[in-house]
């Protein structure tokens, strides 16, 4: 997993004083279980502008949190799926799914490691 923890940082800085933090996280969290079941349907279907669609999405949420390997998967695969006469790189789906799990994690206990240190 690889982050901007300049980004990540700056992002929970500005989230957590306005009391957003929370909100922001859920709705990624949100986001990402639809979008994921999405990208693997469309993966299994062949549907080229879905995934190109899903990914674009995903790049953009992965970056603004400072996931920078999510990110530049999700370009990777968003690049494939423009290119109609080349399989579509399953093992870039299965490499994003690991580092999105991976990331979604980092930011779950994070956003709960600084929950618990405001109730302290």
């Amino acid at each position: 997993m690889n982050i901007d923890m300049i980004v990540y940082e700056g992002l929970t800085k500005i989230l957590t004083s306005s009391g957003q933090m929370k909100t922001v996280v859920d709705i990624f969290n949100t986001n990402l279980t639809s979008r994921v079941a999405t990208l693997k349907n469309a993966f299994e279907q062949d549907q080229r502008a879905t995934i190109k669609d899903v990914a674009h999405a995903l790049k953009g949420s992965c970056a603004m949190f400072g996931a920078t390997r999510c990110a530049d998967l999700c370009q990777e695969i968003e690049n494939a799926a423009l290119t109609v006469d080349m399989p579509l790189p399953k093992d870039l789906l299965e490499a994003l799914l690991g580092e999105l799990t991976d990331f979604s994690k980092f930011v779950n206990e994070t956003m709960a490691a600084q929950q618990s240190e405001t109730l302290q």
